[in-house]
């Protein structure tokens, strides 16, 4: 059974759900970090800083400082994604 990394993102909105969506799936928290980030970046390529980047301005606007967290470290792995596909594409 699959889980989309990105319904993931889009429906971490708290620690229990978090944790849930772990256990339920196997995943340790730094798998589901790569997982948003490369769900992320599959959806909206190079403009995925820019959904990041709302996502985590709706979460400290509901007061959900965890959830703006988690976000921030799926946006370094999202740099880290997008700054290796420049790096190889500039190989070729």
């Amino acid at each position: 059974m699959g889980i989309d990394p990105l319904y993931i993102a889009s429906h971490c909105h708290s620690d229990v759900h978090h944790f849930l969506v772990v256990c339920m799936t196997g995943m340790n928290r730094q798998k589901e970090i790569w997982a948003m980030a490369l769900g992320v970046e599959k959806n909206f390529g190079h403009e995925g800083w820019f959904y990041i980047a709302q996502r985590q301005d709706q979460l400290l606007a509901q007061g959900e400082d965890q959830g703006a967290k988690l976000w921030a470290q799926v946006g370094e792995k999202f740099d880290q994604i997008t700054n290796e596909r420049i790096g190889s594409s500039k190989v070729n």
